[in-house]
């Protein structure tokens, strides 16, 4: 009992001391408190599209960690669960693997969820939205400002699409955000339970 009340209050130490520390990150960072109300605004804007823009990635880098482990898997012909102790021998194959699909130059993600889609691991419908994902995310990587409508390739008489949309949704909006995080979050755990089964 009493090693378990040491434990909360370790727990509870390492929380005050994260959340202090993500204060000050987030205080130096968007500027604190000013007081030119325009700058304030401008700065909350920039911390919704970062917030919005790192769940974005974060989905799709744990998405991607799961592909690129079921790959070398299969590639190395080992279980999921002893995939880092087959990486550990160090062959000729698991070097060629390993650098194949995650070292400095790996394959791109496009690649990859195509090899999991011919091994089996990812169907047809699943395809098509870490397809759609993918593109989110590049979408993300490759723009400073997320809230825009485009234009380019958007005939002149139809109206004109934001940049990050879900479903039709500007994914910018709250509802929609959370929608798609619910979904992608249920994929995640859907192929992480394949993969670990």
């Amino acid at each position: 009992m009493h090693n378990m009340l040491r434990k909360k209050q370790a727990i509870e130490g390492r929380i005050k001391r994260v959340s202090t520390e993500i204060e000050e990150i987030e205080s130096y960072f968007y500027g604190g408190t000013r007081e030119d109300i325009e700058t304030r605004l401008y700065l909350l804007q920039l911390k919704r599209e970062n917030v919005i823009r790192s769940i974005v990635l974060e989905l799709h880098l744990a998405l991607e960690d799961l592909i690129t482990s079921w790959l070398k898997s299969y590639l190395l012909n080992c279980r999921p669960r002893s995939l880092d102790r087959a990486l550990r021998r160090r062959t000729i194959l698991t070097r060629n693997v390993d650098d194949f699909l995650g070292g400095d130059a790996p394959i791109g993600f496009a690649k990859k969820l195509s090899l999991a889609r011919l091994t089996g691991f990812v169907g047809g419908a699943t395809y098509s939205k870490l397809r759609d994902l993918n593109k989110l995310r590049n979408r993300c990587s490759h723009n400073w400002l997320l809230n825009i409508v485009i234009r380019r390739g958007v005939k002149r008489r139809k109206s004109k699409k934001h940049l990050l949309e879900f479903r039709g949704l500007n994914l910018y909006e709250v509802g929609p955000f959370k929608e798609f995080t619910r979904e992608f979050a249920s994929l995640y755990y859907k192929l992480f339970s394949r993969l670990y089964a």
